[in-house]
């Protein structure tokens, strides 16, 4: 989500749209953009981009293509990449991410993060993502948050091909100024070889922490 626009003589000009990438972007714009280089010449085509608020922080790659006219793949076009970051100076950041022994199976496994926010905890809410390249839904998956001396089942969602829940405010295992320290359990409830991905984050109104991963075993 956001704008990309490029710049010609008129000034900037605003592009059909931003995408995150489908691997034929590059055909988008094309005829529009298209100019003739003679042999040793060179033209300066300039960019900018704007990112949406909703986008989360984190690694951002992007990737300037010059195909040939004749181009019908990739090996027919030059390639240039820019790794930038995208950064909220206003959103929560996550820290001290922990497990205790993350293993795939049906016995609960407990995973802790600390997430502190310039904007206080008032409205700060943890976050954890799940995907699985193995076929794993949400009905295979039990995500469980501490609350006081129990557990809270927290529900899962589809969300663009990843399983993510969003907890309420509240369930902070321990609380210090700004930060704030949040214990969860996942269990598969059918024997499987391979544990999900597991991200964790947070965010306070419409500001997202950039995700950390844990790593299973």
């Amino acid at each position: 989500a956001g704008t990309l626009e490029r710049k010609d003589a008129s000034g900037w000009k605003t592009l059909d749209h931003l995408s995150q990438g489908t691997g034929m972007d590059h055909v988008l714009n094309r005829n529009e953009e298209a100019l003739t280089l003679t042999a040793g010449q060179s033209r300066t085509i300039e960019y900018r981009m704007r990112l949406s608020q909703t986008n989360r922080p984190g690694p951002l790659v992007i990737e300037a293509d010059a195909p040939a006219p004749h181009a019908t793949d990739i090996h027919d076009m030059a390639k240039a990449e820019w790794h930038a970051a995208a950064v909220d100076f206003n959103g929560p950041r996550v820290s001290t991410v922990s497990t205790t022994d993350l293993r795939a199976g049906t016995t609960p496994t407990e995973f802790g993060f600390t997430a502190t926010s310039p904007r206080g905890t008032a409205d700060l809410r943890p976050e954890v993502v799940v995907s699985s390249p193995y076929g794993l839904t949400e009905e295979d998956i039990v995500l469980e948050a501490k609350s006081g001396d129990g557990w809270t089942p927290v529900p899962l969602h589809d969300d663009c091909g990843a399983l993510t829940a969003t907890t309420p405010t509240g369930l902070e295992a321990k609380h210090s100024g700004d930060s704030a320290e949040y214990l969860f359990r996942i269990t598969t409830t059918k024997p499987t070889q391979h544990l999900p991905n597991v991200q964790v984050g947070a965010r306070t109104g419409d500001h997202l922490a950039t995700l950390q991963y844990i790593s299973p075993r």
